[in-house]
């Protein structure tokens, strides 16, 4: 991406040219997805990449049905819909924007506010 000779206003200077992504949980690029754009992120955190990823801004904004007032107005049986994608996982999924649910888990429970803690030195005894 380039943007040579562009005049831009002060407030999105260093914020343009950019690239903005969407994609949905499950299928092929999953895992690519998670791992490039969401694991090590907070949602809404604007962070700035290490030169060795291109050293660009990025942030993660997840998608909910709340989020999209829009979606629900244009399309009021949008939720009935996701309900017919297939498995529970994959609803559940597509329903918050979790990439941590993953069909045919071993432990499809699994929620990282339940099931995930900040790292501690365990007392040797």
């Amino acid at each position: 991406m380039r943007a040579v000779g562009l005049n831009l206003a002060a407030e999105f200077r260093g914020k343009f040219p950019c690239i903005l992504c969407g994609s949905n949980p499950g299928n092929i690029g999953h895992e690519w997805v998670k791992r490039f754009w969401i694991d090590n992120a907070r949602d809404l955190q604007i962070r700035r990449m290490p030169e060795s990823e291109g050293g660009m801004l990025r942030q993660l904004i997840k998608g909910r049905i709340e989020d999209n007032p829009s979606l629900v107005e244009d399309d009021p049986m949008h939720e009935v819909k996701l309900a017919g994608l297939g498995s529970p996982e994959l609803v559940r999924a597509m329903r918050f924007g979790d990439r941590d649910i993953i069909e045919g888990a071993f432990f499809p429970e699994f929620a990282r506010n339940s099931h995930v803690i900040q790292p501690f030195r365990i007392p040797e005894h």
